[in-house]
């Protein structure tokens, strides 16, 4: 099985070698995408020379010519991996050789987006977020709208940083004309996408990462818009009619 590991970065040259160095030798990682959102020069011009200074073929670096805000660049980093499935991480998280091996013995399906169990917060050994309460669901249209009353439910959908069947992804990203209110919470606006699609999502036992919290991330620096988009969202959903 051969697995592309796609990571999106901006402004954040330090961070981005971490979080896919423990996997750099994995014969499953086939190719490792990382598109840099238009970062100022003076940052990816570090994140170039750590990258080339690695000296490894299976790393491709991408700038953007303009800012395309977290949705749209993780859209692109997709787009531009060429395996049938996918990895996609945040610049600002670490996996590991663990984490290749849980997802490499799954019994994948096309239209399953599958989510880590638990997120570790860097440096700590408690979890940060556990959903073990969700192991058995097979979350759809169907049962959405009475998990959203579970707790954890929401962060659950807000996690981010998936594994997924590379196509699937594609069709739902282009399935709409975003809606640039919502998708700036882009994690859980493509959990909301996936499902709308009438797809279905599952948490993963044993799956982690580790998550690094940062000043600067996206959600730091547009919390409020963050929180609005899912707050938008969570109403949408609560509307569904089942089918």
């Amino acid at each position: 099985m051969k697995i592309s590991l796609a990571i999106t970065s901006f402004n954040r040259s330090n961070s981005v070698i971490e979080a896919f160095e423990q996997v750099l030798s994995n014969d499953m990682i086939s190719e490792i995408v990382i598109v840099d959102d238009c970062s100022d020069v003076k940052e990816y011009m570090k994140l170039w020379n750590l990258v080339n200074n690695l000296g490894n073929d299976k790393i491709t670096l991408y700038r953007n010519k303009k800012n395309l805000r977290p949705f749209q660049n993780k859209y692109t980093a997709v787009s531009k991996c060429s395996n049938d499935w996918v990895i996609l991480l945040d610049s600002d998280n670490i996996i590991d050789n663990e984490y290749i091996k849980t997802v490499s013995k799954l019994e994948k399906e096309d239209d399953m987006l599958y989510v880590a169990e638990i997120l570790y917060r860097a440096g700590k050994k408690e979890a940060g977020w556990c959903y073990e309460a969700f192991n058995d669901q097979i979350i759809s249209r169907k049962n959405v709208r009475r998990l959203l009353n579970e707790d954890l439910f929401e962060a659950l959908l807000n996690t981010g940083n998936h594994f997924f069947n590379r196509n699937k992804y594609m069709q739902v990203v282009e399935s709409v004309k975003e809606d640039p209110q919502l998708s700036v919470n882009d994690a859980i606006y493509l959990s909301y996408l996936w499902l709308f699609n009438k797809n279905r999502m599952k948490v993963v036992p044993g799956l982690y990462y580790v998550h690094q919290a940062t000043k600067d991330s996206w959600w730091a620096t547009n919390s409020e818009k963050c929180v609005r988009s899912a707050s938008l969202i969570t109403m949408k959903i609560r509307r569904w009619r089942i089918t």
